[in-house]
């Protein structure tokens, strides 16, 4: 077993045997490609989700179920945008936001003033 040297406070100085300790520099490095993968893929998760309870919410007037499944999820109390439980206006909102490519697709129907 290494001996450590030790501060005046009793902590350790990161220093076996006299010499540094360069272990530690492999926790100090940033995120790996890895990781920017998963990030990207969870933004890409987020809005093809908003996507779905838009187009069953206002194309298929199934507002009930949606909010079932957020709240199962917990979507109706922790969800970072904080939109709790959803309703029709606050769907048509957002969406009316959108470009109206993204618009046709959702639903067709809907008239934006």
């Amino acid at each position: 077993m290494p001996r450590y040297t030790r501060k005046m406070n009793g902590k350790m100085n990161g220093k076996k045997n006299g010499k540094k300790n360069r272990n530690s520099r492999k926790n100090k490095k940033g995120a790996g490609f890895a990781d920017m993968l998963l990030g990207v893929g969870r933004v890409r998760g987020q809005k093809y989700e908003k996507w779905l309870e838009q187009r069953l919410v206002l194309y298929f007037d199934d507002l009930e179920f949606v909010n079932s499944v957020r709240k199962i999820f917990g979507y109706d109390k922790t969800n970072i945008a904080g939109r709790g439980q959803l309703t029709k206006k606050m769907v048509e909102d957002e969406l009316c936001k959108r470009s109206e490519e993204d618009r046709k697709l959702i639903d067709p129907k809907l008239k934006c003033d």
